[in-house]
This record gives structure tokens, sequence and C-alpha cells, in this order.
């Protein structure tokens, strides 16, 4: 049901758990965030009410574990920078709720600074959201 809204929704009437993540550590709202799809992350969060700061453990195996900056977790504001496009970005930062993990902020600013989006940057230095250590 990869990138199908209406797949989704039948998925949530019939009980499905839609915060889980596939084999990859990808979620719906993370698959639908690479995707850039407005649409499907709109309505994981306000309809499916998913929560913006789940945040997932990568594999021993993959890449992401073997970077020690990145902490093997991967969550929704690192894939949406990863992205690069700017109303992703303010989408999942203006989501209700949100709440970063100090480390996770950081991440998000050192990718902003990796893919030379310095919209994005200013963007999350702007932004006022409860950061936690």
């Amino acid at each position: 049901a990869r990138g199908d809204l209406a797949a989704l929704k039948k998925f949530k009437e019939q009980g499905v758990r839609l915060e889980l993540a596939d084999a990859y550590v990808m979620s719906p709202l993370m698959i639908a965030i690479q995707r850039k799809d407005l649409a499907m992350i709109q309505w994981l969060l306000l309809e499916a009410k998913l929560d913006i700061n789940r945040v997932f453990r990568a594999p021993a195996n993959s890449m992401l574990s073997k970077d020690s900056f990145f902490d093997k977790k991967i969550s929704n504001l690192l894939e949406a920078v990863k992205t690069g496009d700017l109303e992703i970005v303010e989408i999942v930062l203006n989501a209700k709720g949100i709440i970063l993990e100090t480390k996770d902020f950081h991440q998000a600013l050192y990718q902003a600074i990796l893919i030379g989006n310095t919209d994005i940057f200013d963007k999350l230095c702007a932004k006022k959201f409860n950061v936690v250590q």
C-alpha cells in the first residue's frame, strides 16, 4: 500500500496499526514524507493521528547504525529534512504536540547543512518548540 492513501484509509477502518514500521524501519508516515505526498502526510497526522514524535531504531546491519552521530534513530523530522522540501519540513514542525530530543533537533540541523538548504536550516532555527534532553 506504499503511496496509496485509499488503502491506508481502508487499513485504518479494519483496525490495522498504522504506526508500525516495516523491515526497513519505515512507517507509513516516513514513506509519505520521503515520497513528498502532502495529502497522505496530513491525513496520517490529522485523521489517523500518528505520533509525530515516534522514532524508530535502525537495524544493527544498516548503514545508519554505523554512523555514531545519528545514534541509530530515525525521526520524522530527520526524514522531512532529508527531502529538502521546506513545505514538508513545515508540516512536520507544525504538527500538534511535536517534542524533540536535543539530539534529534541537532541531527535535523546537521542534515540541513549537509544538503545545503539554508531555508530549512533557518526554519529549524526560528521554530520555537519543546526540545528535551
